[in-house]
């Protein structure tokens, strides 16, 4: 499930952030000047894996979505989502 308007907290830098429905994570947080590793773009490699302090991400890469019970502490922003309204990140 999506979320319309999702509003990204960013704990360590105090910022948050407001992203239209459907906006991927990871685009949200480099335009928004983030710093952050990165490279696949298909939640392959695991470069952008962030901690989640709060809020339900919605796992849509490889490794992490094929776990059992699914994480709720981490997320792969370059595919994965958030599945609440409020996602709380570790940056």
């Amino acid at each position: 499930p999506w979320p319309g308007e999702v509003t990204l907290h960013l704990a360590r830098s105090r910022r948050t952030l407001h992203l239209a429905p459907g906006r991927n994570l990871l685009a949200a947080l480099l335009g928004a000047g983030v710093r952050l590793r990165h490279a696949c773009h298909s939640g392959s490699c695991g470069a952008c894996e962030t901690r989640v302090l709060a809020g339900q991400p919605c796992h849509r890469d490889p490794e992490l979505g094929a776990r059992r019970p699914l994480p709720t502490d981490r997320i792969r922003p370059c595919v994965s989502p958030s599945a609440s309204a409020e996602l709380t990140l570790d940056l």
